[in-house]
């Protein structure tokens, strides 16, 4: 497989190493890799490892940026590459038109945070995003609205094999080693080494700091170092520049204060570490923390401060400890990066994207167009189509979805999709199309308008016409309130070839509209968000700690409905208050933002109360999991709770919820004019 990544610069930094290790575990399993960068002094070791290195200037200047597009451009129509790796924002904007136009899929990997500006609205991740951490998914789906299912996380690999521990040599010091890039934004933990080495090494005059790393910084921190070592007389700061093999450093030094991947390359070298920066600060490292230190990419974002303090007690309880309990906690520390953060393990995971992404030859057999309420950010209807193209595609079949914004939608979808609304193109792609399918929901209804029903009528006649036969898969079907949608509805499901209704309320509904005509058996079946998966216990243990949730501890997950009636609303808010009376702590999910942000912030503002974002159905099954109850005013709140093996309570007066309740065991709360009462359904 021939790859092409593409990063600002190969010089000294986390990401570049990054970019680096990865490319050489690529070429190691027989890939052919090629970096594009503005270059660095990181070329030559790439070089050096077997791969090609291509010199593009990608500079924040409008000049800079048009020479880089044209030579980029030029280099893919050359030397088209199976796939475009991006690292980086400005790569990923300069590459998406790129490689569309040629078809190569797009993968980017984020590395850390970026200031939210004018570049957010032009950002392109491509057809999937790779994070480095759980924070950074989280980070990508809340601010940039990537969808949790296009990012994957990806640990940082290192060479256990280069960074490997050998016997200290038998010097008598204690030496702590900073390793970083010397700029302002990571360079925190250097200062206050300064600030500290007078004061410490009078404690233990066996003390040194080596100071590795190049950077705006160095010049001051050498300044500093120096006045320190003539005041005291005697060489307690070392300042070492830039290290290419920091290995040895590391082999050398009895404990690191670093993050990210110096504390990573660090703990592989069996060397103890204290973990913070200028994002925040864990301190000494070990089996407690290190899950704690994953989430983050051991960047400690979130944590509290690093501090003086926290650094001078740190250093003096490392060496208040005795040799073998040291040596033994950095062998820990080994085996976990093996496990957890090796080379071959990153370059394969890497490769499962690469090969996921890329465009099968297998022949189909036909195209199935889906219908639904798809594209609006409801998360219920959002897996129903992942769902629908799931079925399509194990039947042999290719998808095309129809979604509010088309062609806009495709990247987060996952494959081709059409504007809803755009009935000319709909009607000269059914001319292609092997069957419309409508994939879940209650389409069929006029219970919210009119408009809804004559919609999806209107494409099944549309389908008709065109000889294309017509399918409903595990919908829901509302009954008729009029004499014109009752005979709109009839018509429209004898039509079809196969009828599928996700409830007996609803199979009942559609034997009396069809009666005496011609009809394909209606089976029943179940809804198909109900197979939905759970997230990984990472990332669910993740989501849990970012929501302020502990294990064991009793929560409940909240779904509201912010176009409920007030009558229902009421019961539904007394049951909440219920719950935090007993101690249950509330987790409020706007599952349609558009409708239910508003309701949520109410309530979250008057009960302290978190409220989720940017989850998946994946990620909101994980916390379902744990949770002691979940109480919905949405069907597919429920679906997911019965998929989680949760408990669930629903509430309002829509019937489909009802219904659900009655066939799968949940609860169902109906409010009477004079009390209410709680039917359990069955």
């Amino acid at each position: 497989m021939r790859v092409l990544m593409i990063s600002a610069s190969l010089d000294c930094g986390g990401a570049e190493t990054h970019i680096l290790t990865l490319g050489r575990g690529l070429l190691e399993r027989g890939h052919e890799v090629t970096i594009a960068s503005s270059g660095g002094r990181m070329v030559e070791e790439w070089l050096l490892a077997g791969g090609q290195h291509v010199k593009i200037p990608m500079k924040h200047s409008p000049v800079a940026l048009l020479i880089a597009f044209v030579r980029l451009r030029r280099l893919l129509r050359e030397n088209p590459p199976h796939v475009v790796h991006v690292h980086g924002r400005l790569a990923g904007i300069l590459c998406h038109r790129i490689a569309k136009g040629k078809g190569i899929p797009l993968v980017s990997t984020v590395h850390a945070h970026f200031r939210i500006g004018l570049l957010h609205r032009l950002c392109r991740w491509g057809t999937c995003s790779i994070a480095v951490s759980e924070d950074l998914k989280q980070y990508l789906c809340e601010a940039y609205g990537v969808p949790p299912k296009k990012v994957s996380v990806i640990p940082n690999g290192i060479d256990t094999n280069r960074f490997s521990p050998s016997p200290r040599s038998k010097e008598n010091t204690h030496r702590v080693l900073f390793l970083s890039r010397l700029d302002r934004d990571c360079s925190a933990g250097a200062h206050l080494l300064c600030d500290l080495a007078e004061e410490l090494w009078r404690e233990d005059p066996l003390l040194e700091i080596c100071i590795a790393g190049d950077g705006t910084e160095k010049g001051v921190l050498a300044r500093r170092g120096e006045e320190v070592n003539q005041r005291m007389g005697h060489p307690i700061i070392q300042m070492v520049g830039y290290a290419p093999n920091p290995e040895a450093l590391y082999r050398e030094s009895d404990v690191v204060l670093g993050v990210s991947r110096v504390a990573l390359e660090a703990m592989s070298c069996a060397t103890e570490v204290i973990l913070g920066g200028n994002e925040g600060w864990i301190g000494y490292l070990s089996q407690r923390n290190l899950s704690r230190g994953a989430r983050t990419n051991f960047c400690c974002r979130g944590e509290a401060p690093m501090t003086k303090d926290k650094l001078r007690q740190a250093i003096r309880d490392v060496f208040a400890r005795d040799v073998e309990e040291r040596e033994s906690c950095g062998m820990a520390l080994r085996d976990y990066v093996v496990r957890h953060h090796s080379l071959e393990r990153m370059a394969e995971q890497t490769e499962e994207i690469y090969r996921s992404v890329l465009p099968h030859n297998t022949q189909k057999s036909g195209t199935t167009l889906l219908c639904g309420y798809y594209g609006y950010g409801n998360l219920g209807d959002d897996a129903l189509l992942a769902a629908s193209i799931r079925r399509a595609r194990e039947e042999g079949k290719q998808a095309v979805a129809l979604t509010r914004r088309g062609r806009r939608d495709s990247p987060s979808v996952g494959t081709p999709c059409l504007p809803r609304m755009w009935f000319p193109g709909i009607w000269r792609k059914l001319r292609r199309m092997d069957r419309l399918v409508l994939g879940g929901g209650t389409l069929l209804q006029e219970n919210t308008s009119r408009r809804s029903l004559l919609y999806y009528t209107t494409l099944i006649r549309m389908a008709k016409k065109r000889g294309v036969s017509v399918e409903l898969w595990a919908n829901g079907l509302g009954a008729p309130k009029s004499r014109w949608g009752e005979k709109r509805m009839g018509e429209a499901l004898s039509f079809c070839k196969s009828l599928e209704f996700r409830d007996r309320r609803s199979c009942e509904i559609a034997e009396r509209l069809l009666r005496s005509r011609p009809h394909p058996k209606i089976r029943f079946v179940k809804d198909m968000a109900m197979d939905t998966p759970s997230c990984t216990p990472e990332r669910s243990a993740f989501l849990m700690e970012r929501y302020g949730l502990r294990e064991g501890s009793p929560y409940a997950i909240v779904v509201v409905h912010g176009r409920a009636k007030p009558r229902y609303l009421k019961p539904f808010v007394t049951w909440l208050e219920a719950l935090r009376k007993e101690d249950i702590r509330l987790l409020l999910v706007p599952m349609y933002p558009r409708e239910d942000e508003k309701l949520c912030k109410d309530l979250s503002e008057r009960w302290y109360c978190p409220v989720t974002r940017g989850l998946g159905a994946e990620d909101l099954v994980g916390l379902m999991r744990g949770a002691h109850v979940v109480c919905g005013m949405r069907l597919h709140a429920l679906v997911f709770a019965h998929s989680a093996g949760t408990p669930f309570v629903g509430f309002g007066g829509d019937p489909k919820i009802r219904s659900f309740c009655r066939e799968w065991g949940g609860v169902y709360y109906v409010e009477h004019p004079t009390e209410n009462k709680m039917r359990k359904s069955r």
